[in-house]
């Protein structure tokens, strides 16, 4: 019985080696727990870096690979997409001052100071010249002055163009020729003096 129990006894021993080292060396390796990366995470952050070293080099496009083999796709858009752009306020308006400036301040002063006992406004919408609905390109377009007599009747719609030629607007003339409008064209390089004005306005 001694015997028998000493070779039971040696054969426990034995397991209970085999098991603490089994135990002893997962726990070392860390992969029974996950405190240490596995092979396949080793090998997925290795492809990972190769893939984002490449793409440095200028060796792979984007368009080619959307995303390095064995890895997911996150990781490299975020590689290449940089930082969001930057949010702007839009730009909050401004008051616009002086109200005329240049050649269009100058046409008015000489149509105020030769038709005095008229009235002389600025920026005109074309829309507002008349009761019918023009088209919408037409009806948003501006005249620069816009001159009435004393009973605020029109009497003329003038435009200021600058010191280089400006295309005719075929449309616009054509809608106030057929308003009565008389309709003016000065150029800035040569406006008319204020005793001329009154016979550019009302000549036949």
């Amino acid at each position: 019985m001694s015997g028998l129990g000493l070779i039971l006894g040696g054969l426990l021993a034995a397991i209970a080696l085999v098991v603490w080292f089994m135990w002893h060396k997962r726990m070392t390796s860390g992969e029974e727990f996950g405190l240490l990366p596995k092979a396949r995470d080793r090998e997925e952050r290795d492809s990972l870096e190769e893939f984002v070293a490449a793409y440095r080099r200028g060796e792979v496009s984007l368009k080619e690979e959307a995303s390095p083999p064995h890895a997911p796709a996150a990781p490299a858009v975020a590689a290449t997409a940089g930082p969001p752009p930057e949010r702007r306020e839009p730009a909050l308006p401004a008051r616009r001052d002086p109200f005329l400036s240049g050649a269009t301040k100058l046409a008015y002063y000489v149509c105020k100071s030769g038709l005095r006992d008229h009235h002389v406004f600025a920026h005109v919408r074309m829309q507002s010249l008349c009761s019918g609905k023009l088209d919408p390109r037409l009806a948003e377009s501006e005249i620069s002055l816009l001159v009435c007599n004393a009973g605020l009747s029109i009497i003329a719609a003038i435009d200021v163009i600058g010191s280089e030629p400006a295309s005719t607007d075929a449309a616009k003339a054509e809608t106030l020729r057929s308003l009565g409008i008389r309709y003016l064209r000065l150029s800035a390089k040569s406006l008319p003096r204020p005793e001329e004005i009154g016979t550019l306005l009302y000549r036949m």
